[in-house]
């Protein structure tokens, strides 16, 4: 019983310290982006380095993409484990990152 509690232990362990940092990253790195997106005139008059000013905002829109695709990959493996009602829940957070990308893209 000590040993399966303690394996348990491990895989949480590594669960936090791998697993979310690939899940939680992309994320944040697409919201940022997205969140300079709306606010360049801004950021360009601050003189800021922001990803807009750097790629343009076609750039920063593939940025978000690009990077809402790795959240939405990384996604799987957490959304399959819990059971129906979490994939449905993550199904509708994909579905609604899958249409934000779309607005951002025209």
């Amino acid at each position: 019983m000590l040993e399966t509690l303690a394996a348990l232990a491990d895989l949480t362990r590594a669960h936090f310290f791998f697993a979310w940092p690939l899940f939680f990253s992309p994320w944040a790195l697409a919201h940022l982006a997205v969140n300079d997106i709306a606010d360049i005139a801004n950021d360009r008059a601050r003189g800021m380095a922001t990803i807009p000013a750097l790629y343009g905002m076609e750039g920063a829109a593939t940025w978000v993409i690009g990077f809402a695709a790795v959240h939405a990959l990384t996604a799987l493996a957490p959304g399959f484990a819990p059971g129906w009602i979490a994939f449905a829940g993550f199904g509708a957070g994909l579905a609604l990152l899958g249409i934000s990308g779309c607005l951002i893209l025209r």
